[in-house]
């Protein structure tokens, strides 16, 4: 498997031109984090989210899209524990607090 996701690694870099991509460029950016992670290269995934975050920021509307990605897909689960989930809150910001309404009545 780790070979599978060395090459996807090779491909992914090797089709990266923002000018032609149909996806927000937010995109390749967690796709790499995630094939990183699958090799456990989670240091070097960090750092393809934060590339990842400073582009989206000049992207109208994508930064919530971008974070709520980075905390819900399963192969960045890895990301989100210690020692990682520091450095990926300091990319992303904390996870959002979820009040419950009062209940009406």
């Amino acid at each position: 498997m780790g070979g599978e996701n060395t090459k996807a690694l090779s491909v992914l870099d090797e089709v990266r031109d923002p000018g032609s991509m149909i996806l927000p460029i937010y995109a390749y950016y967690l796709t790499k984090a995630c094939i990183l992670c699958f090799l456990g290269r989670y240091d070097e995934a960090l750092d393809a989210l934060a590339e990842g975050m400073r582009v989206t920021l000049d992207e109208d509307g994508c930064v919530p899209c971008f974070t709520n990605n980075c905390r819900r897909i399963p192969q960045l689960e890895p990301l989100r524990k210690p020692p990682y989930r520091e450095r990926l809150e300091g990319i992303i910001g904390s996870k959002p607090k979820i009040h419950s309404k009062p209940e009406t009545g």
